[in-house]
């Protein structure tokens, strides 16, 4: 594969985003608003114009790459290439060394070329969807979720003091993040009052911790008083659930959240990363405000604009 999907964007220069103050060259720039739809798994996507076919794309903070589905690949006549990179895993443990090169993208307003996207199984996403938008596109952006009025809103990416778009009539938290070499966002989180750290996944539907962190943190193993399976266990290693009481991320609380315990090795997550997986589950009852150039997430409940 060339560099991992080489973007060339057209939208002109990025140059302004949210504000600290009130200054002009702060002032966010809007570069792309779209209807944000909800699959049956809770997930959300948005349209996209791909080589000439309106396709719906799942909007996942917790990819890698974009994708499309082998389907969508076949009905637009794309080229498979092999990719000359180790390919890439996707939870569960499949592994995807093929992708596309599509010359031909919109989304809203912006236009791409050279856009690489690599080809997945069908069975991954439900039916009505066509691939996925991941970090590799939405970090070039500052992009707001507006879970309240099914919105998306990309920005111009700018290091600025605040989300000066987010107009909340309630409080506005600001979350220090941080971004790994795939520009997922990490966040620090408490469950229990224990300190852990948890990816922010747009892409899944329910949150969940390592069962190894369950174990080191909490004490909890499959045998422990009020663990349950919640599969067929293989030695151990199947998916587990605990009734946690509260999950708090920078005085936000979620009271009984529901966090099912995976084993790493079923997760295929990688050691020394972040314990939890927070998804839509939990993260559709906020605003979200994700400043990938600044390095902050802004959080706001979704009532409250």
């Amino acid at each position: 594969m060339r560099n991992p999907l080489l973007l060339v964007w057209i939208v002109g220069a990025l140059a302004s985003t949210f504000p600290a103050q009130a200054t002009v060259d702060c002032r966010p720039e809007l570069k792309a608003s779209f209807e944000l739809g909800t699959d049956w798994y809770g997930g959300v996507y948005v349209p996209a114009r791909v080589s000439g076919m309106t396709l719906k794309l799942l909007v996942d903070t917790g990819g890698t790459y974009s994708m499309l589905t082998d389907s969508t690949v076949a009905s637009l006549g794309l080229f498979r290439h092999r990719s000359r990179s180790p390919g890439m895993t996707l939870y569960g443990g499949e592994t995807l060394d093929h992708f596309v090169m599509v010359n031909d993208m919109r989304i809203g307003t912006i236009a791409a070329n050279t856009v690489d996207f690599l080809v997945m199984p069908d069975a991954r996403l439900p039916s009505e969807l066509s691939g996925t938008l991941a970090p590799d596109v939405l970090s070039r952006f500052d992009v707001d979720f507006d879970f309240a009025d099914a919105r998306l809103n990309l920005f111009a990416p700018k290091r600025c003091g605040g989300p000066a778009a987010l107009s909340a009539s309630g409080k506005i938290d600001r979350i220090p993040i941080r971004l790994d070499e795939q520009k997922h966002v990490i966040i620090p989180v408490q469950v229990d009052g224990r300190n852990l750290t948890a990816y922010l996944d747009t892409g899944a539907s329910r949150s969940e911790m390592s069962m190894e962190a369950a174990r080191d943190l909490f004490g909890l193993r499959p045998s422990s008083p009020g663990v349950r399976s919640l599969t067929e266990a293989n030695n151990g290693e199947g998916i587990f659930y605990y009734p946690f009481k509260t999950l708090t991320f920078d005085g936000l609380t979620v009271n009984a959240p529901y966090l099912p315990l995976v084993p790493n090795r079923l997760a295929r997550r990688p050691l020394g990363g972040p314990q939890l997986i927070l998804g839509m589950a939990v993260l559709r009852h906020y605003r979200l405000y994700i400043a990938y150039s600044e390095r902050y997430l802004y959080v706001t409940p979704a009532t409250a604009h």
